[in-house]
C-alpha cells in the first residue's frame, strides 16, 4: 500500500477533523487555524490514498511544541503515530530546532522513547473542585508597558522564546505587577490557561484567577505548592 507524509492543505480539512471523534467541531477550528498561521506546522499521513493521522506544531526558535497528534483508530496507529513523530522532528531539526517538546499521557513514554522523545517532566491532571474568589489588586488587565517583561518571564521559566502565540492571547491576559515589574501572568484563553510566576504565592494567586474559567488544570508534578492548594479546594 503506497503511503505518503505530506503538509495539510485545504482539501484534508474535513477528513483530518474528522478523525478526532467527538472534539471534530474543535479540532477543525485548530487546523483551519494551522493552515493560516505561519509558525505552526501541520503534516497529514495519507494510506492508500486515505489520510489516516495527522500531527500539529508550533515552532519557535531553536525549539518546537507538538500540539496534537491524531489518528484515525486501528491496528497500525502506532506505525502512523510514529511516521508522523518522525517525520515532524527532521523538519524541524533542518528548520533549526534542536528541541521538540510533546506532552504525552504516561501510556505513551515507552513508544515516544523509541521515537527518540526523552521523559522530562510529569504533569498532574486535576478537575472537580470548588476556588476561593481571587482578591490581590496586584493583579491587573495587562498593558503595552508589561509585554515585555511577559515575554523575559515566560523565557526564563519555559526556555522558549514564544512570543508570537503569547502575543495572539494578550488581549485576556492578567499579571501580577509590583513596582513596575511583572513577576507572574496569566493566559486564560491559551489552551487550558497558562499561568507563570516567579514565586509560590504569585503562581497560587493568578491560579485563583485562572479556576473559574477551567474545568480542568495541568500542573507540574514538582510544584507542590499548587498541587496541594488544588487538593485543599477538592480537586482530584
Amino acid at each position: 500500500m503506497n503511503t505518503e507524509t505530506r503538509p495539510l492543505e485545504a482539501r484534508d480539512l474535513e477528513a483530518a477533523a474528522a478523525l478526532a471523534g467527538p472534539r471534530r467541531a474543535e479540532m477543525l477550528a485548530h487546523l483551519r487555524w494551522c493552515l493560516h498561521t505561519i509558525y505552526a506546522h501541520t503534516f497529514v499521513h495519507l494510506a492508500g490514498g486515505q489520510l489516516r493521522g495527522w500531527v500539529s506544531s508550533l515552532a519557535f526558535p531553536g525549539s518546537a511544541t507538538i500540539r496534537h497528534l491524531i489518528t484515525a483508530g486501528g491496528p497500525r496507529d502506532l506505525m502512523v503515530e510514529y511516521e508522523l513523530l518522525r517525520y515532524q522532528q527532521a523538519h524541524h531539526a533542518n528548520n533549526g530546532c534542536s528541541t521538540v517538546v510533546y506532552m504525552a499521557p504516561p501510556r505513551k513514554v515507552s513508544f515516544l522513547s523509541s521515537a527518540g522523545f526523552q521523559d522530562r517532566e510529569e504533569y498532574l491532571l486535576f478537575q472537580g473542585g470548588q476556588f476561593i474568589q481571587a482578591t490581590h489588586e496586584e493583579v491587573e488587565l495587562i498593558t503595552p508597558a508589561h509585554t515585555l517583561g511577559l515575554l523575559h518571564l515566560d523565557r526564563q521559566v519555559s526556555g522558549q522564546d514564544r512570543a508570537p502565540l503569547l502575543l495572539e492571547h494578550r488581549f485576556a491576559a492578567q499579571a501580577w505587577v509590583q513596582d513596575g515589574k511583572v513577576e507572574g501572568f496569566l493566559l486564560p484563553t491559551l489552551g487550558r490557561g497558562l499561568v507563570v510566576a516567579n514565586t509560590p504565592t504569585v503562581g497560587l494567586e493568578l491560579q485563583r484567577w485562572l479556576l473559574p474559567h477551567q474545568h480542568e488544570v495541568l500542573v507540574p508534578a514538582t510544584n507542590t505548592a499548587a498541587c496541594e492548594h488544588l487538593k485543599e479546594r477538592g480537586y482530584t
